[in-house]
């Protein structure tokens, strides 16, 4: 399956993609949203044996798609809560599973926004990914530190839930 273009998975909703390949164009992303402030659990993506990689033919060898986006909501915590009876966060939210793979990607995963933390209020997204591979991208993931303020003067830094077990990152280009 081609996708040129970006794709959304908005705040409350989910998407499971099983046993597929999916290739984007150099456009191509998939961001995971949430919506601070609004109650509602961010947007949740799962690949279970699917790969997400760039569209390689007509001469596209050395393009590359955008990757994965997942926001967060800074002002909230990263645990599973319950969502009108429903288990889910506040923060977006992927897990890679069984064989997936992201490739050919500029950035693979990025649970960062444009802006700093302090001035970022959509940091804080999660990945948890197990026996998944990280192939070929510029860049495989991108996280920093998450920080939810307690108050204004002291602020308590949650270890940050994302998970990487039995992944492989390797590039060849």
């Amino acid at each position: 399956m081609f996708l040129p273009c970006i794709k959304f998975i908005p705040p409350g909703k989910s998407l499971t993609i099983s046993d597929m390949q999916i290739e984007f164009g150099p456009n191509g992303s998939i961001d995971v949203q949430t919506s601070p402030g609004s109650g509602l659990p961010g947007g949740y993506l799962e690949l279970n044996n699917t790969t997400l990689t760039a569209d390689r033919d007509c001469g596209m060898d050395n393009n590359h798609w955008q990757g994965v986006t997942v926001e967060g909501d800074a002002m909230n915590d990263q645990f599973t809560h319950s969502f009108a009876g429903a288990p889910g966060r506040y923060q977006g939210f992927v897990r890679m599973s069984n064989n997936s793979v992201i490739s050919y990607a500029t950035t693979g995963v990025s649970c960062i926004t444009s802006g700093t933390l302090r001035r970022n209020n959509k940091a804080g997204g999660v990945i948890i990914a197990s026996n998944s591979r990280f192939e070929d991208n510029n860049l495989a993931v991108n996280m920093s530190d998450y920080l939810k303020p307690i108050s204004l003067l002291r602020p308590y830094s949650y270890g940050n839930q994302s998970q990487f077990r039995n992944c492989d990152f390797t590039s060849s280009i």
